[in-house]
């Protein structure tokens, strides 16, 4: 298993989504810190450090080939309380920026599907 573990913000979650795609991987779990004690003794894990300008490229490419109701979508799953919302979000985004503003009519997509039903 392959995880990343930030540190529960959302500019750190961003960071991660960063991370992974200029390391060329796909993470397994992107996990917050606190979740990360007994999960991940024997698995390979990634420390992602809250990155402001990693964050904002992010912020800025979700907003600009995806678009502002994506960027929403995903803040909203972000506070949730929803087991896996961090896969969830990436998931999303993976297809988000395949397919662009029109991700969100893709309402049989389990992926587009899961955002919008938390």
């Amino acid at each position: 298993m392959n995880n990343y573990v930030y540190d529960g913000s959302f500019e750190g979650f961003l960071t991660a989504i960063y991370d992974s795609y200029y390391r060329h991987e796909t993470p397994d779990n992107i996990i917050h810190k606190k979740e990360c004690s007994q999960i991940c003794i024997f698995e390979q894990n990634y420390s992602v450090f809250t990155d402001i300008e990693k964050f904002t490229k992010v912020y800025a490419s979700i907003k600009e080939k995806i678009s502002i109701q994506a960027l929403k979508n995903i803040y909203y799953v972000f506070i949730s309380d929803s087991y896996g919302k961090e896969k969830i979000i990436y998931n999303y985004l993976k297809l988000g920026w395949k397919i662009g503003r029109d991700i969100d009519r893709l309402i049989t997509d389990d992926n587009v599907l899961k955002v919008k039903i938390i």
